[in-house]
Parts: structure tokens; C-alpha cells; sequence
């Protein structure tokens, strides 16, 4: 056996059962008398002191309460009149609307006015003059027309100002007459200048069909007021019949001034009971949301809670006395019971001795690790289960070395253990398994002594570690493989920890720095191994990451050689495992002659930018220095043949013709060769242009070109809105439509087809004709400045190339598909801005 059964022993002294327990006072009369009445005046004491913190924090609540029902309330007002003032700016600018107004059709009005009552925020309305003299309203009353209402609060509200506004309560003068709030905007012409007011007249029931959706306190007084005090809603005050002054509100001025939400005041009507006002301003519209609360009203709500803590108490008072009673006669029982429990516990000890060596064992034996008993000369005198099943049924008598693989030195590192120097250690041992497999075992192993002290064996437990021994030598392989990866690395390479020291540099990182050893780079100070501008990255990038915060694992730095040449680097931060320890790998890639390139690069495209400005400039030069010899000319033909007409004869005047028509046909090119010379140097304003607008403004415009040739024009919906010059788009679309005019078939009808479709990002949009078509091998000439494919049709052959120089400069670009005898598409893009 593992553990021997110990020695039966007695329990040590102590006093008599019964004798000097703690609750051995609860015996005597007189104590329990004298806790009744402690108990008594604790427990009424604190039910007092709970009832006034009870109180005050209800008071405290419920003005709270008071509170965040007023701002709910007047963010629920605020945002009701909100809706309707939208509702009433979007009728308002509906240009239909507007002009109707400013023509005053009234049955256009009305039509309008009509759908605005469908709104269920909307009541009645009703559209007046910039004077005031309502001309229109609906549901319609026709008393209520040419009415002068320029002296109601609303009209003085909108007309000072022109923006939107909110009355004061009012009655109405139409229908039974109730009470109103006018909600007004103006309306105003395409210049923004005010030519009527559309306003809606809301009953008060409106708002208290709006008011009464949010749930109130039965103790709670709810009132809204407008800017001049009167009473648009309350739940406890008759407003609706008469425009009523709320009375508290020559006290509530001063707080809405102070935009102080609650007061506390004492009300005259009330016998100076002490009542609390919270007060809400709804927004900026005058409006204010009242709750009234008196102190009588919080007493009520919290009455039945005080009668419900003065029965808790008296009822706690009594479960107390009755549990002391309870106390008194159970220590009379406990006396009499802690005897018999004494003896039944010297059995139950004995018994627990008795079995306390097998339940060890059966412990050890269902353990999963390999657990063997050994004495004094090595040899297995007990195992768990797991250890027969390694080394077998027939371990036990058998020497630990019969089962050793290879030599080692076991016997050597335990002896200490055997010799009782020691008393638990560890080693790693092979052992051969049961199947003949060598594997590695890690032992525990425990000295075992009698009890007198003396080494009688050792008790071991074993797990298999094997896997993970192979698992540490793959790992420390590929760690090594990994650092001859470092070492052979072209690029610079430091391992460092968080606090930033290096604990692994390679010979690259060293060349790159132009330094022999890496103590040379560590004992150069870090501000000269860096320019000024990079040390401050690097001190900002150091307190980030110091602080906890994410600094990019990419960055670049600009570095000090030891000779002075300053190096650009790419450098890459990342966290790895060394050693089995969390550190940050920093990669170095020298990008100097990548950066150069790049300056290079940026330095030829200015000069190149530099030249096309010098080179447009010498065209805009020469272009308009030809122009004016060619108005001479055509000046002095027409002189000429004005004045010797008769001595020209017909051929001279032929000649002088020829002249003119090559002069008017120079002049177009100066022309086109300028316009193509501006574009993208001369801009127009950028705008947001709608497509279908401007298509209509080309078809009016070439509407007798259209009608002549017997075009049919097809516009397909819907067209977008894009940003860009209005004129250069208007150009592109004019140019594309009438060349679709000018080579059309003769053989056919014209139909010319504009639609779009929208990319990722860009509008397609295309010009479809039915005309002669362009072979492929032209398609891209005719984009060429002055190229012409029939001379024979009017033109300089600058049109397309104007076209595409458009086009490029909005971000787009343009092309051709073509069939001969069937028709062209011009397809352009225009990136979406909007």
C-alpha cells in the first residue's frame, strides 16, 4: 500500500460541550427585554430616516420626471411644427405653385392647396398677399376672402423678416370660429424675392391630438403656452373656448430669460402651498411647456409606500421578538444535541482513517498520467492503471533500469532523492513502451518516508512528451532557418523589443547606415542617424505607440549615413515570436533610387506641363495675329469689287470671289484653331447641368434644321444631372447632333437618338444616328484636328476634335461605333460629381 492507515488519536482538550458558546447570553430574561427595546427604537429610527430620503428622493424623481417629460413634450411640439413647416416650404417652391401665386390663378391655387390638406400634420390653409389680404384658402370660406389680415401676430411675425414663423393662439374667422396657431412661410419668385404667404391655420385640437399620444402622471399638470402667455393646451385649465392667460406667467418671464427650467414657489390660490413649476422652451418659436406639481400631490403619491414601511417595520419588530423567543429555546436543544454529536463525530473519525488509504489509492489509480511506486533499490512495487498499460502487466518486481533506452545518467540525478537531501525532483528520461517504441518521458518523483523519517521509496508520475519534444525541435529549427534568413536578407533587418532595444541586427541594415558594427550604430546618438524632419516622425510614432495607440506598420524615414549622404527608407514594422518571446521585426528597404526616379519623374512632367502652356500660348499668338491680315483682305475684295465692278468684267469678279470664299474659309480655321486653343485654359463656371434640360434648349434651337430635313429627334429618359462647364457640354451635344444632320442618308429618313446609361462612377451617354456611316479605318482619324473625310461638305474638320478636347477636360472620353451605310453612335463619358 501507497499510505499507511494512521494512528487513532484523541482530540485535543477543550471546554465541555454546552459550555461558552456564543449565544449562551440569549438564556438570561433580562437580555432579551432589553434587545426589544434596542431593536425597537433601531428599526422605527431607520424606518423614520428611510421615509424622509423615500420622500426626497420622490421629490427628486418626480421633478425630474417633470423635466424629461417637458423636453420630450416640446422636442415632440418642435419637431410636429417642424414637419409642417417642410411640408409647407416644399409646396412652396414648387415652381407651378409659384407661378400660380404670382399670376393669382386661383384654381391653380387651389389644386395645390387641395393636395396639401391630403397631409395629416396639415389643417386649414390659406394664401395671402405680401400685404396680407388673403386671396385664397382651403377648405374654401368665401367670407374669409380679400380679408385684411396684416394686423393678426403672424403676418407681423413672417413680413419682418420673410422666414418661416409660428403665431400666437388666435381665433380663426371663418367656421364656428375656434381657436388657432398660423404656421407661415414665405413664398418667394425664382429671385428670392417674397410674393405671397402660404400658411396653415391649426385648430388647438390639432395639438392636443398631437400633445395627448404622450402619457402623463395623474398628478401631473401639463400646460403650453405661446410667446405672449396665452394657453394653447392644458390638461387641468378651460382654454379652448376664449384665448386664455396662463396665470403664472408674469413669474415664468424672468426664467425663460435666465433659461431656468424649475421653480419653486409658494401658490397664492392654494394658501401659499409650496407647488413646483418646470418650464421647457420649445425650440426658438415663443413656445414654452409648463408642468405644475405641488408638494400635497408628491405626499399623496408616496402615502400608501409610508403606510407600507410602517407596517414592515412593526412587522420586522415582531418577527424579531419572536425569533429572540425562537433563540432562547433552540439553546436548550443545542446543548443537549452538541453532547451527542460530540461522540457520533470520535466514530466518524475513526471511520474516515479507516478508509482514507484505499480512497488514495483508488485516486492515484484513476489519474490519466503515469504514476509508479519504487523502493529503495529501483524497483516497482506499484502502478496506476495508465503506467501498466506503457510498460506493461508485469512492471511490478522489475527494476526501473530494465525499461531505460540508450545510456543515461536517471540513477545518478535521483541518488539525492534516495539519500533524503531532497524531497521532490525533475528529469526527462527515454523509456522503452510496452509495443518495444522508444519514447520520452518526463518524470515528477516525490521521496516516500515512514514515520520515523526514514527513505522507504519514491512515488513518480510520468507524461508522455514525445510529440511536443519533436514539436520543439521543428520549431528551433525553423527559428535557426529563420535567422540565416535574416542574416542572408538583401534588405535591413533588426529584431527589437516593445522598449524599442535591438536584440538581433544583420549585416545589411549595418550597410545601409554605412557603419562596421552594430555597437558603432547603437552609440550613435538616434537625432544624427536621422534628418530633423524624420526624428520628429520618430518621436511622434514613439509616444503613440508608448500611449497605446495604433501607429501604421508602413511608413518611410529619412536616414543619416556616416558619411552625411541622406537615404530614403520603406520601412515595414511587425510582431513575430523570438525565442518564444513577443517582439517586432523591422524590415528596411533602401527606395533612394526609387525616390530620385520619382522627383525625376514629376521634374519632366512640370517641364512638360510648362512647354504645352508655351506651346497653347504660341498657338493663341500666331492664330490671332493671322486673323487680322485676313480681315484686311476681305476688306479691300470687297472694296475692289465694290468700286471697279465694271472694269473687273465677270472674270475678275469670279476671281474676286474665289478670293473671299478662301479668306472667309481661312478665318474659320483661325477660328476653330482658337476655340481649340482655349479649351482647358479658358473655364467656364462649373455647374450642375440636367441633360434633359439642355437637350430641349439644342432641339428649340435647331428646330428649323430639324423640321426642314424632316428629322425625327428622340430624346430617351431618364437623362442624369452632371457636373461641368454648361457651355463646352452644350457644344458637344450641338456639334454631335448636327453632324449627324450634315451626313445623313439620302436614301432614308434622319433619326438621331441621345440617351445614357449610367457605369460605375461615370454616365455613358451616346448621340445614335441612321446616317452613311464611317469605315473602321477612320474612326479614329476624325477625332484629328482639320481632318475631313468629304471635302466636298461644308467645314474645317475641327468639330470632333473640339468634341474630344471637351470631353477629355470634364475626365471623360470619347469614341466612335460605326457601320458603313447603317449609322454612327458617338459615345462620350462624363464622370458623376454630383
Amino acid at each position: 500500500m501507497i499510505m499507511k492507515m494512521r494512528n487513532r488519536c484523541a482530540y485535543p482538550d477543550s471546554p465541555h460541550p454546552g459550555h461558552g458558546h456564543l449565544s449562551d447570553w440569549i438564556a438570561k430574561p433580562y437580555s432579551i427585554v432589553f434587545t426589544a427595546i434596542v431593536l425597537f427604537i433601531l428599526i422605527f429610527g431607520i424606518a423614520i430616516f428611510l421615509g424622509w430620503r423615500q420622500f426626497e428622493t420622490t421629490r427628486h424623481n418626480a421633478l425630474t420626471a417633470d423635466k424629461i417629460t417637458a423636453n420630450l413634450l416640446a422636442d415632440f411640439i418642435l419637431e410636429h411644427n417642424k414637419a409642417t413647416i417642410g411640408i409647407l416650404h416644399s409646396y412652396s417652391h414648387r415652381p407651378l405653385f409659384i407661378a400660380a401665386v404670382k399670376n393669382k390663378d386661383l384654381a391653380g391655387v387651389h389644386r395645390h392647396l387641395s393636395d396639401l390638406k391630403k397631409n395629416a400634420d396639415i389643417d386649414l390653409t390659406f394664401v395671402t398677399d405680401t400685404h396680407g389680404i388673403l386671396w385664397a384658402n382651403f377648405p374654401v370660406f368665401p367670407e374669409a376672402i380679400e380679408k385684411d389680415l396684416s394686423n393678426r401676430d403672424w403676418y407681423k411675425g413672417i413680413s419682418s423678416r420673410w422666414m418661416p414663423y409660428i403665431s400666437t393662439v388666435f381665433k380663426l374667422i371663418v367656421g364656428d370660429k375656434p381657436l388657432a396657431v398660423a404656421i407661415c412661410v414665405p413664398i418667394v419668385d425664382e429671385k428670392e424675392r417674397p410674393i405671397g404667404i402660404l400658411a396653415s391655420s391649426q385648430r388647438l385640437s390639432y395639438l392636443v391630438d398631437a400633445i395627448e399620444r404622450v402619457p402623463f402622471s395623474p398628478y401631473t399638470t401639463v400646460n403650453v403656452i405661446d410667446r405672449a402667455g396665452k394657453i394653447l393646451y392644458s390638461n387641468k385649465f378651460p382654454y379652448q373656448e376664449s384665448i386664455t392667460n396662463y396665470r403664472f406667467f408674469p413669474i415664468l418671464e424672468p426664467a425663460l430669460e435666465e433659461i431656468k427650467q424649475q421653480i419653486e414657489m409658494n401658490d397664492p390660490q392654494k394658501d401659499q402651498e409650496k407647488s413646483y413649476l418646470t418650464v421647457v422652451p420649445v425650440g426658438d418659436i415663443g413656445w414654452s411647456v409648463i408642468i405644475e406639481r405641488s408638494l400635497k400631490d408628491i405626499y399623496r403619491s408616496e402615502f400608501s409606500r409610508f403606510i407600507e414601511t410602517g407596517a414592515i417595520s412593526f412587522l420586522l419588530f415582531l418577527l424579531i421578538a419572536f425569533f429572540l423567543i425562537y433563540l432562547r429555546k433552540a439553546n436548550l436543544f443545542r446543548k443537549t444535541e452538541e453532547l451527542l454529536q460530540a461522540e457520533t463525530k470520535l466514530r466518524q473519525e475513526e471511520e474516515k482513517l479507516r478508509v482514507l488509504s484505499s480512497r488514495q489509492e483508488a485516486i492515484l489509480a484513476a489519474v490519466p498520467e503515469i504514476i509508479m511506486e519504487v523502493d529503495n533499490n529501483k524497483v516497482y512495487t506499484w502502478a496506476n492503471k495508465p503506467g501498466m498499460d506503457f510498460f506493461g502487466e508485469d512492471v511490478i518486481g522489475r527494476e526501473a533500469a530494465f525499461y531505460f533506452e540508450g545510456e543515461q545518467e536517471t540513477y545518478s540525478i535521483v541518488q539525492p532523492l534516495f539519500n533524503g537531501s531532497i524531497d521532490v525532483i525533475y528529469l526527462e528520461s527515454y523509456q522503452r513502451r510496452r509495443d518495444g517504441e522508444k519514447r520520452l518521458l518526463a518524470w515528477w518523483c516525490r521521496v516516500l518516508k515512514d514515520e520515523n523519517g526514514q527513505v522507504t521509496g519514491a512515488l513518480s508520475s510520468a507524461r508522455d512528451i514525445s510529440e511536443r519534444k519533436r514539436a520543439e525541435e521543428t520549431l528551433r529549427r525553423s527559428e535557426e532557418n529563420f535567422r540565416h534568413s535574416l542574416d542572408d536578407s538583401p534588405m535591413g533587418v533588426r529584431i527589437v523589443t516593445e522598449e524599442g532595444e535591438t536584440i538581433y541586427a544583420n549585416r545589411a541594415i549595418l550597410d545601409i547606415y554605412g557603419y562596421d558594427s552594430m555597437e558603432d550604430l547603437k552609440t550613435t546618438p538616434v537625432e544624427k542617424r536621422y534628418t530633423p524632419e524624420s526624428h520628429a516622425d520618430f518621436l511622434i510614432r514613439r509616444e503613440k505607440r508608448q500611449q497605446g495607440i495604433d501607429v501604421p506598420s508602413q511608413y518611410t524615414i529619412n536616414i543619416i549615413r556616416k558619411d552625411g549622404e541622406v537615404r530614403h527608407l520603406l520601412v515595414l514594422r511587425r510582431e513575430i515570436l523570438w525565442d518564444g518571446e513577443r517582439q517586432f521585426q523591422v524590415l528596411y528597404n533602401d527606395i533612394t533610387e526609387r525616390k530620385r526616379a520619382e522627383e525625376e519623374r514629376e521634374r519632366l512632367l512640370a517641364e512638360i506641363a510648362a512647354k504645352n502652356q508655351e506651346l497653347e500660348s504660341f498657338v493663341y499668338t500666331i492664330s490671332h495675329d493671322l486673323r487680322a491680315p485676313l480681315v484686311s483682305m476681305d476688306g479691300f475684295c470687297s472694296l475692289l469689287k465694290r468700286e471697279s465692278q465694271d472694269q473687273l468684267g465677270e472674270q475678275g469678279q469670279h476671281y474676286l470671289e474665289r478670293i473671299r470664299a478662301n479668306v472667309a474659309h481661312m478665318n474659320t480655321l483661325v477660328t476653330e484653331l482658337l476655340e481649340l486653343s482655349r479649351i482647358g485654359r479658358v473655364v467656364g463656371p462649373e455647374e450642375e447641368i440636367d441633360v434633359g434640360v439642355l437637350l430641349r434648349e439644342i432641339e428649340e434651337g435647331l428646330a428649323l434644321k430639324l423640321e426642314q430635313g424632316g428629322v425625327e429627334f428622340i430624346v430617351q429618359q431618364p437623362l442624369p444631372a452632371v457636373r461641368g462647364d454648361r457651355g463646352r457640354i452644350r457644344q458637344v451635344f450641338a456639334n454631335l447632333i448636327e453632324n449627324a444632320v450634315k451626313f445623313r442618308s439620302l436614301e432614308r429618313g434622319l433619326r438621331i437618338e441621345v440617351g445614357c446609361e449610367e457605369e460605375r462612377g461615370f454616365y455613358r451617354l451616346h448621340v445614335r444616328d441612321n446616317g452613311i456611316g464611317i469605315l473602321p479605318q477612320y474612326q479614329e482619324q476624325i477625332f484629328e484636328p482639320f481632318r475631313q473625310l468629304d471635302k466636298g461638305i461644308e467645314g474645317v474638320g475641327m468639330g470632333l476634335a473640339l468634341v474630344k478636347r471637351i470631353v477629355e477636360h470634364h475626365g471623360g472620353r470619347l469614341w466612335v461605333e460605326s457601320e458603313l451605310g447603317k449609322g454612327s453612335t458617338f459615345y462620350f463619358t462624363i464622370p458623376d460629381r454630383t
